[in-house]
């Protein structure tokens, strides 16, 4: 069949028309959105919205991509990946080309570096010094970060305490990958493989937390810089860790993981243990029978993941989770009786491990018979085969023994200290972390931590007995008893006692302790031998008839114990006629002022904020 020259014409005017408003709809399109953004995204995609065109001179945020068997290593404008995008369109016109790059993953490598770090905090300013091997782990493309497992050891000098110590480094964090980084520059360093033209890649993890990684061809980083600092008035400092490559090699990293959940006393978890791919979210929910109540969920160096009582976690390679109760304890025991511990802690268990927290001593029980000897808080693991499937604290009156040594003047000293853990652990639960910091404006719960050592029950008893020993030991190596000489003995003794930073030792950035908490940890930091200073110096003055004042010196990043003796001729005094008296730095005699707190004790303007005397009655 043949169409005539009239249906020709109409199928002509309408190829015609519909070619018009093609070229037209493209043109509006291209006039209504002239600064589109064109992604080119090499085979990834996007699982969150992104911008379809940006406004030039404001920042443009665009999300990372995703793409199987690859990590994404940044946005550039070019497909040679030279010129990196970093969110700004100032001076771009027309559309923006956006090229995806990306990169092999990285799980399964592993750096040894040498690690080197300051720490500018006033009197507690450090250099540390050792190794730590870093194992990247997962890569999560959700977070957009590796795993990474550290384990190592560094040594650490407080250069102006005059002490030193060691931290043990066994911890994991997430890694952000280099798609979250930004080029700050380039530069040549010596590295372990000769000279190196790195990209000098910076990302910042939060407020006054930076990153630096030195990158080559392996993207693996040569070297890092972990730099981290505080403008808080009560803590200001900077720290700076430098990482430097000695060696580097490759550990298959597995893919199955095995999760481990440990219930607490009273409590039941569901959906808890098994084999799980790695990356995948395991599910878990506790209940709490009627006598409990759910704490929380921790990890296996008891870092809180969570208190609701489900819990949603990616699993990153072979994990323990805790479910535990909200009681310190789930038993108070006796010291010297052979107990059950099936009963005592309403628990089936193949044999238990018992561990004293305070000494790290363990013992096994096979049948759950067991006799606690000496008073502590303990934690008690059942076990079902070789594995763990309840852990329980308890606490167990008793007599401890702590002994502490120094020396003065030329003689050795020891003080010998017998503790009822009962007391402790009421010195322990008085106050709740939340009260252990200092009591802005007014002080009145500071002056207590000193009061209560000579006017509570549980705690004067062995004040006076670290008196009447001090006292005893003193005058059997000087004869008679000289005040400020005897001050100074008693500042030497504390100058002498380990010094533990709060966060490493309580799991808190400030943890106020009770000079019978700072005796039974043998260790502290300033304020706590500060506390026991003032507690001692007290009781000691009222026995000799020493008719000074004394009271707990805050500074902005320290605290100290301030006096006021017989003889005050010679001293330099703060603004309320006090002399320093340094209780943690040793090589301090009283009266004598660090060059870092100097004018913090001395200058008036300082005690409209921070500086503050506390005069104990």
């Amino acid at each position: 069949m043949s169409l005539n020259s009239r249906t020709i014409s109409i199928i002509a005017i309408v190829a015609v028309a519909v070619v018009c408003i093609v070229a037209a709809a493209l043109i509006l399109m291209n006039k209504e959105n002239p600064n589109a953004v064109k992604y080119h995204l090499d085979g990834g995609e996007f699982v969150d919205d992104y911008p379809k065109r940006y406004d030039p001179g404001v920042v443009l945020e665009v999300p990372n991509p995703v793409k199987h068997g690859y990590v994404f290593h940044g946005w550039y404008t070019d497909d040679g990946f030279v010129n990196r995008f970093d969110g700004s369109t100032s001076g771009i016109e027309g559309a923006l080309n956006l090229y995806a790059q990306w990169g092999d993953v990285k799980t399964g490598n592993w750096m040894m570096y040498d690690i080197y770090g300051t720490r500018d905090a006033g009197m507690e300013s450090y250099v540390t010094e050792g190794m730590e091997k870093l194992w990247i782990g997962y890569y999560s493309e959700s977070r957009g970060a590796y795993n990474v497992f550290g384990t190592g050891m560094v040594t650490i000098d407080y250069t102006e305490l005059g002490k030193s110590g060691f931290k043990i480094l066994m911890d994991s964090y997430w890694m952000p990958e280099m798609g979250s980084f930004k080029k700050v520059g380039q530069e040549t360093i010596p590295t372990v493989e000769g000279d190196k033209v790195c990209d000098v890649m910076e990302v910042t993890i939060a407020l006054g937390e930076t990153w630096k990684y030195w990158v080559s061809d392996s993207l693996i980083p040569y070297k890092l810089v972990h730099y981290v600092s505080s403008a808080d008035p009560g803590s200001v400092s900077e720290t700076e860790t430098i990482y430097t490559l000695r060696e580097k090699g490759f550990e298959p990293y597995p893919t199955e993981c095995k999760v481990d959940v440990i219930e607490g006393g009273g409590i039941k978890v569901s959906g808890n243990k098994g084999t799980y791919e790695i990356g995948s979210l395991i599910l878990l929910t506790a209940e709490a029978d009627k006598e409990k109540k759910f704490g929380g969920w921790y990890d296996g160096d008891m870092n809180l993941l969570g208190t609701e009582p489900t819990l949603k976690y990616e699993i990153t390679g072979d994990m323990t989770i805790y479910a535990l109760n909200d009681q310190r304890y789930d038993s108070e025991l006796e010291p010297g009786t052979e107990v059950d511990l099936k009963d005592v802690l309403d628990t089936d268990a193949d044999w238990f491990l018992i561990e004293n927290d305070d000494t790290g001593d363990k013992a096994r029980t096979d049948d759950g018979k067991f006799t606690f000897h000496e008073g502590g808080y303990f934690t008690v693991k059942a076990y079902v085969d070789e594995e763990v499937k309840k852990i329980f604290h308890v606490t167990v009156s008793g007599i401890v023994t702590r002994e502490l040594s120094w020396n003065y003047d030329g003689h050795s000293y020891s003080l010998r200290l017998q503790m009822d853990y009962r007391d402790v652990e009421y010195a322990r639960t008085y106050y709740s972390p939340d009260e252990r910091r200092a009591d802005r404006p007014d002080h009145v719960r500071d002056k207590t931590f000193v009061t209560m050592s000579y006017t509570d029950a549980h705690m004067a008893p062995y004040t006076e007995h670290a008196v009447d020993s001090l006292i005893s030991s003193y005058r059997s190596s000087h004869g008679t008893v000289d005040e400020y000489d005897f001050l100074n003995f008693l500042l030497v003794f504390t100058q002498n006692i380990e010094y533990q930073e709060d966060a490493e030792y309580t799991g808190y950035d400030e943890y106020w302790k009770f000079p019978l908490e700072t005796l039974y940890d043998q260790g502290g930091d300033c304020e706590d031998t500060s506390l026991l200073f003032l507690a001692l110096a007290h009781e000691c003055s009222d026995k000799l008839g020493f008719e000074n004042r004394i009271a707990l010196q805050i500074l902005p990043q320290h605290a100290a114990a301030a006096v006021i003796i017989s003889d005050m001729e010679g001293y330099d005094v703060n603004p309320y006629g006090f002399i320093f008296g340094e209780t943690t730095a040793t090589g301090y005699d009283l009266g004598d002022i660090p060059s870092k707190v100097r004018d913090e004790f001395l200058d008036k303007k300082y005690y409209s904020g921070l500086s503050a005397t506390v005069e104990i009655d």
